[in-house]
């Protein structure tokens, strides 16, 4: 599980937050729209995804800042 997450973890780290932004609308209304269904579980990771790489930015951006 953990060899798992650190992948993710370093495939997350090569998209850019730009691209990952375009993609914000499409998997938000998904994630509003509730379907007790798999691709409705699926559009709220990504969302969540979306999100880390935001925060993971923005703390960054905080710290170098200092």
């Amino acid at each position: 599980m953990e060899k798992a997450l650190e992948k993710l973890a370093k495939q997350l780290c090569e998209y850019d937050e730009a691209s990952l932004m375009a993609l914000w609308e499409k998997y938000q209304a998904l994630a509003e729209d509730f379907q007790p269904t798999r691709a409705w579980e699926e559009a709220v990771l990504i969302l969540g995804m979306i999100q880390t790489v935001r925060w993971k930015n923005q703390l960054f951006n905080y710290h170098w800042s200092e």
